[in-house]
């Protein structure tokens, strides 16, 4: 799916989808967060490199979610990632 220069979909809607880089090793979005270290908030305007996004590895072989490694990365970093939407974030306790 390539969604329209003018679509948006909320953060929350990202939350559980399954995203895979590069070298095909695929992740589930777990959540984000802003860096504020760099003085957001002042004069400087809001940029995708404050935003982070929290990572969890997925095992292809059995579809399990690592239970002990995260992993986070600016939003911007995931520029040639695929995505695939999966009607958001079910609580599961990770």
């Amino acid at each position: 799916m390539k969604l329209d220069i003018e679509s948006s979909l909320s953060l929350d809607d990202l939350k559980g989808s399954w995203i895979t880089n590069e070298n095909g090793m695929t992740f589930r979005v777990h959540d984000f967060y802003v860096n504020t270290d760099d003085g957001l908030g002042t004069d400087d305007m809001f940029a995708f490199h404050d935003v982070w996004v929290t990572l969890i590895p997925i095992d292809l072989r059995n579809g399990e979610l690592s239970k002990t490694e995260k992993q986070g990365h600016t939003f911007q970093s995931l520029k040639n990632w695929t995505i695939k939407l999966n009607g958001g974030f079910d609580n599961d306790g990770i």
